[in-house]
């Protein structure tokens, strides 16, 4: 029966000698069980220890103890666990050695592996958070305490149930009641979830897994992992908005190049055309067709260097180059010469109705800024108003701002293009064969921009489109700014 035993058995009296082994024992020294009857317990010795724990054992009163040893067999140490019991009225007692070694060996593996493992997950750039089946926290890292600004140790989080954890976390999101939720519907299904961003109430940004355990096909609790992906997805919006500046200045390009080629084309056919017939025929013409044909070249001369000047402002003002130069002037009689100047080049085709109650409008601000401003808006009503149209130009005064309204009866504006109306050589959709460089309304934001004033819209198809521009009175150099005073034109 004994000989079954794996183990290695014997049976020692309280003289400290061998009643009889097991073939197991036996073998595992190269002998023979009969070889051990009435031999001293260290006859074999192989261990100080085991004789040691023998005596101490008969010595006490005790009548089990166990003890762990090494013996070397078959010239390899190995780690045995004797277990020893007294029979006999305790005068003798059977021992039992069971071979420990591989099961020493691997919880050694164990605890190194365990070892390794904390020091990783303790200096993971994550928060981890591992729970049990019974949702109880088995184990936290120093991140997962930072993230959720807890100020406990991680250990002290240890044997908390999952009401706690959860009320850790979830008071730092933007929805509560939600995260909460979230996690009810992640543990009913209990599978693998990566990546899953959370905002917090404080404009950072999470990212969490959830990975279940499962031992041997059983269920055994769960691990969470939290990332602060801030930085990462402001740099990431970083990169999409310089993405989307590079195709806006792509665009920006293309519709130049169109907008060059367009509009160049018809002043420089006209003065190509009048160029050549001047100098084939007028020797045959009189003094004033000569004159027609030149005025026309000033004109087309005039007008291809009104739109390169409108690139050249575009260009000043989107690297913050445009002079800003505030002087006294009277706003009221500023804008009356401006209207006077503008009716006489529109030729009679169209009226200007300037009205104002103020007789003078005392004020500070850029003189060649505010003629842009005021040119562009009313060039844009008389171009993209019927003939013989009145273009209404009110201006009024209140709370130390300049209030002016240009009010035209023409085409009016669409409406998916007001969101886009001042962008730099965009044009609305209906302009059709209006000759245009879609320059205009940008300048306008761009010089209102450096006054510190306000520009709205008001338009209807087919009824006409209505400007309201704000203005401070009294406009002043700002220090720093980004506009730069010592650059010309």
């Amino acid at each position: 029966v004994l000989d079954a035993v794996p183990g290695l058995v014997s049976w020692i009296n309280s003289d400290l000698r061998y009643m009889g082994v097991n073939h197991h024992l036996a073998a595992a020294f190269n002998k023979l069980p009969e070889d051990f009857v009435g031999q001293e317990i260290n006859f074999l010795q192989v261990n100080s220890r085991f004789p040691k724990f023998i005596t101490q054992f008969f010595a006490s009163c005790e009548s089990q103890s166990s003890q762990e040893v090494k013996i070397e067999v078959a010239g390899e140490h190995r780690s045995y666990l004797i277990v020893a019991q007294k029979y006999h009225l305790l005068k003798a007692a059977v021992l039992v050695g069971i071979d420990i070694t591989e099961r020493q060996r691997m919880e050694e593996e164990l605890r190194a592996t365990t070892s390794r493992l904390t020091t990783l997950i303790q200096n993971l750039q994550a928060g981890i958070l591992v729970e049990n089946e019974f949702r109880q926290i088995a184990l936290a890292n120093q991140e997962f305490c930072t993230m959720f600004q807890i100020t406990s140790p991680p250990e002290a989080l240890i044997g908390l149930d999952h009401s706690c954890s959860t009320n850790l976390e979830k008071k730092f999101f933007l929805e509560p009641e939600k995260f909460g939720q979230r996690i009810a519907q992640i543990l009913a299904k209990q599978q693998v979830v990566t990546n899953e961003e959370l905002q917090l109430e404080d404009g950072r940004t999470f990212e969490r897994d959830y990975v279940p355990i499962f031992v041997s096909g059983n269920y055994s609790g769960h691990l969470w992992m939290y990332r602060d992906i801030t930085k990462r997805k402001g740099i990431e919006t970083e990169i999409r908005k310089a993405l989307e500046k590079e195709k806006e200045l792509g665009e920006l390009k293309s519709r130049f190049v169109s907008m060059t080629s367009h509009e160049f084309r018809t002043p420089l056919t006209t003065i190509l055309s009048s160029s050549e017939l001047l100098e084939h025929y007028r020797h045959k013409w009189a003094d004033e067709k000569q004159l027609t044909h030149l005025h026309r070249i000033q004109n087309a001369v005039v007008h291809m260097t009104q739109m390169l000047n409108d690139v050249l402002i575009i260009g000043k003002a989107e690297v913050g180059k445009l002079d800003f130069n505030p002087v006294p002037l009277d706003l009221a009689e500023f804008c009356h010469y401006l209207v006077e100047e503008m009716q006489l080049n529109a030729q009679t085709l169209h009226a200007i109705a300037f009205n104002s109650p103020h007789q003078s409008i005392p004020s500070c601000m850029d003189k060649k800024l505010l003629r842009h401003i005021f040119f562009n808006l009313l060039s844009n009503a008389l171009k993209y108003s019927a003939t013989s149209s009145t273009i209404q130009f009110n201006l009024d005064c209140q709370d130390n701002q300049a209030v002016l309204k240009i009010q035209d009866q023409g085409i009016g504006i669409p409406h998916a293009d007001l969101p886009r109306l001042f962008e730099s050589f965009h044009r609305a959709t209906n302009v059709g064969n209006i000759p245009g460089t879609g320059l205009g309304l940008s300048i306008v934001k761009k010089c209102l921009d450096i006054h510190q004033g306000e520009i709205a819209v008001e338009s209807e198809l087919g009824v006409g489109t209505t400007f309201i521009v704000k203005l401070p009175i009294n406009s002043q150099v700002r220090q720093g700014a980004d506009h730069e005073e010592n650059s010309g034109d």
